[in-house]
Formats: structure tokens, C-alpha cells, sequence
């Protein structure tokens, strides 16, 4: 198979699609360069020898097989969705950025149908390390064990991928029946929602403030999730972060008293926490170099694979149209976000809080 000739529209969150792509050279071939001629994406056409185009019309399927459109779409107030449609138009295979809504989504199948070509909605997070460690152990313990519950919390600039979370760790988004529980205030600024997803009982709770000067930039939360079962509780903090698993206690340890000289139980010298994922040692620079494009090459990779064996229409595809369906259902729930102005913030290291202190 040769290389899938490939070209980037939107060169912000664009540039983790390029190098994903030069990380993968006998999957793709980057041939181009779409966005409306910023300096930036003039120095990435420059620098890597390939054509800057300003209009969808000046590319053809001769010369491009693929279009990674990550460019914001209809319902966030860019032209992602209708450049998306264009290139299907032409024949040619598209991955987009979340989110898209699901009217859009509907209309950009029905377009790849008409072009014969592939359309992949990418809600990226799911394939960054710590959040694709964690849904493969959900998938492992989905088989092991009986999941109880599942609580998650994100803010509303990335809860589209926080619900493909969900539906990767639960094996689907079928039958969900999730209503809010309280409205956000200026003093509780998350909106809930409980119910269940194929009858597993879920919280999830919205982060449900935005500062419109800066909305994808100033996110106090991404995804936090717990995901409890009758042997333990796997724990997803960030999707930056390491991932735990606390085996629960058995009802056999309560008879292991310290003043019990009968210490034999087996469950005794088991760890009360086991590290699935660890993350202490990565930089922030690691992210943005390493981690980000790794997670956009796991999507190219399977996007790849589906257009060599013509995988163009397969359960995912349905997947995320309930996925889209469920957001825009969520969203019109909780109505418009709540407009705060978050002042520059500086992250602060542990020893800048501890110093010298022991704890413990």
C-alpha cells in the first residue's frame, strides 16, 4: 500500500495533525497546506516543501487522497463543515475535529456516500496515552468483573469527547437516559446530569463556564472519570495524568484484625493501589511534542486502515451519530454557558507549595 497523500486545513491545533502525519511516513504523504494564508501556515508549507492553498477548489482527488479538516465547524462558528463537505464532494476521504452537530453529521454521510469515500468524526482525546490505558482496562474489566457505576466531570468546551469516554468505557452510548438534576449557579457552576447508560448508572457533571476571550484556552477542567466495579475502581483524574486502580476490600480482610495472629488471608498483600498509567516524569513540552501527536497518529492509523479495506460505513459510524445526538441533546438542557473572565493564570509546581516540608 503506498502512502495516503494527505492535506491539513487549520494549522493551530492543525500543527499535531502534520506532525502526526511525518511520523508516519508509510501511511501518509503530506501534499498540502489549506487555511486562509496566516503566517504561521505559510512557514509550516514553507518548511516542509508543500503548497499553501487559501480555497477547497484549487485541490483535486488527483492530487489529494485525504483532508484532515481541523478547523472549527458550523456549530462552534467556523467553516470546518462546509470545507469537510467540499473535499467529500470531491471523492476525497475526510477525518475531522470535534464537535460537529448532528445535523451536519447526518449531512456529511450522506455526502461520503455520494463521493464513495470515508468520513471519520475525531474526538482526540480518547487516544491520548493515559485516556487510552484507561478505556483499554475498562474493556478488560467490562470482562472481568460487573461495573457498577460510572461518575465523570468535564467543562463544556470538551464534553463532546467526554462522552465518547463514557461510551468507550461502557461499550456503547445505547439507551441513555440522562436529565439534569440541578441547574448551575454563579455559586455551583456545574450543571449535573444522572441516569443510566445501558443500565449502568452515570453522573456526569459540566463545568458549565466559559471565557469568551479565550474559550479553548482557559479550561479549569478536562475529563475526570471513576469507573466502579464489584472488584475494584479505576480512576481517571485528568487525561494528562496517571491512571489508578484501587482492587476493593474483600469482606474476608474484616476478619484481619491487627490483633488477628491468623494473618493468612491471600488479599492481605495486596496493594490498596496499582499505577495502570504513570505520568509524574511528563513535561508539559512532552504533551505538545510527544503525546498529542501520538494520539492523532492512533486515529490516522485506524482512519487508514478502514480506507484500505473500504470500511467506509461500519458500527462507528453509527456510534458517532448517537454521540452527536447526545451532546446537542445535553447542550440545549443546559442552554447557554455561563460568561466569566478568567485573569493569566501560571501553573504552580508541588515544591513551590511544600518546600522543605514533610507531611508525613
Amino acid at each position: 500500500m503506498r502512502p495516503l497523500r494527505v492535506v491539513v486545513c487549520g494549522t493551530k491545533f492543525g500543527a499535531y495533525y502534520v506532525q502526526a502525519i511525518l511520523n508516519l511516513p508509510s501511511h501518509y504523504r503530506l501534499v498540502g497546506i489549506l487555511s486562509k494564508g496566516s503566517k504561521q501556515s505559510e512557514e509550516l508549507a514553507n518548511t516542509f516543501n508543500v503548497p499553501l492553498y487559501t480555497d477547497v477548489d484549487e485541490i483535486t482527488n488527483e492530487q489529494v487522497d485525504v483532508a484532515c479538516v481541523v478547523v472549527k465547524s458550523t456549530i462552534v462558528g467556523g467553516a470546518g463543515t462546509s470545507i469537510a463537505q467540499a473535499f467529500l464532494e470531491k471523492g476525497i476521504h475526510v477525518i475531522q475535529e470535534h464537535p460537529v452537530h448532528e445535523d451536519d453529521y447526518l449531512k456529511l454521510i450522506k455526502s461520503a456516500k455520494a463521493g464513495n469515500c470515508k468520513y471519520h468524526l475525531n474526538s482526540f482525546y480518547p487516544n491520548v496515552d493515559a485516556v487510552y490505558a484507561f478505556l483499554q482496562t475498562a474493556q478488560t474489566l467490562r470482562e472481568a468483573s460487573d461495573i457498577i457505576y460510572l461518575e465523570a466531570a468535564c467543562s463544556i468546551q470538551v464534553l463532546f469527547p467526554m462522552l465518547d469516554i463514557i461510551g468507550q468505557a461502557l461499550g456503547g452510548l445505547q439507551t441513555c437516559t440522562l436529565e439534569p438534576i440541578n441547574n448551575h449557579t454563579e455559586h455551583d457552576p456545574f450543571y449535573t446530569l444522572s441516569g443510566q447508560i445501558r443500565d449502568i448508572p452515570v453522573t456526569l457533571r459540566i463545568f458549565n463556564q466559559m471565557d469568551l476571550a479565550n474559550p479553548e484556552s482557559n479550561i479549569y477542567l478536562l475529563h475526570r472519570v471513576i469507573l466502579g466495579t464489584n472488584r475494584g475502581t479505576l480512576y481517571l483524574p485528568d487525561p494528562h495524568g496517571s491512571v489508578h486502580w484501587m482492587p476493593c476490600m474483600s469482606s474476608s480482610l474484616n476478619e484481619s484484625t491487627i490483633f488477628n495472629k491468623k494473618r493468612d488471608n491471600k488479599f492481605l498483600s495486596y496493594p490498596v493501589e496499582e499505577i495502570v498509567f504513570p505520568a509524574q516524569n511528563t513535561s508539559f513540552e512532552d504533551l505538545y511534542i510527544k503525546i498529542w501527536p501520538k494520539s492523532v497518529e492512533r486515529s490516522l492509523i485506524t482512519f487508514s486502515e478502514e480506507i484500505w479495506s473500504r470500511s467506509y460505513f461500519n458500527q462507528t459510524t453509527q456510534y458517532y451519530l448517537t454521540a452527536c445526538k447526545l451532546w446537542n441533546n445535553i447542550g440545549k438542557k443546559m442552554g447557554p454557558s455561563q460568561k466569566v473572565c478568567i485573569q493569566e493564570r501560571e501553573p504552580l509546581r508541588m515544591r513551590d507549595i511544600k518546600g522543605e516540608k514533610e507531611w508525613i
